[in-house]
């Protein structure tokens, strides 16, 4: 059990029932024996096919300072599309910032000016990195 499965597990009372709103892929269940849950996908996650013309240019005049990664999936796509619109030498004046581990192996496969991961995965410890 991770920490946010104790965390939903302590504020509820044993056997309460959890509505859990997701999207239709998940990296994990909510993993406890103490809540009756049941999890709803409501939406899907559908990776772009393109990266704009306004954000190749930023990569390529170096304007983009840092890129921030949420999910494997999303480092993924991404590193596609850099391939794909040869934008992989731009990245080394770029920092790339991981929610995770995971993540950060998922960027590791070009050259940044610098990899930072969360030290833990959660919004405020990613967005914390970026100053």
């Amino acid at each position: 059990m991770c920490s946010s499965d104790l965390l939903i597990a302590s504020a509820l009372p044993p056997g309460a029932e959890l509505l859990y709103l997701s999207g239709a892929d998940i990296s994990s269940e909510i993993q406890t024996d103490k809540l009756q849950i049941t999890r709803i996908p409501v939406y899907k996650a559908v990776p772009v096919q393109e990266i704009s013309q306004d954000v190749q240019a930023a990569f390529k005049s170096q304007d983009i300072e840092a890129v921030l990664f949420m999910s494997v999936r999303t480092a993924e796509n991404f590193g596609a599309l850099a391939h794909q619109y040869e934008l992989t030498d731009f990245l080394r004046e770029t920092k790339a910032i991981c929610l995770s581990e995971n993540i950060r192996k998922a960027v590791d496969k070009f050259t940044w000016k610098a990899i930072l991961t969360a030290r833990r995965p959660d919004q405020l410890s990613l967005l914390a990195e970026i100053e």
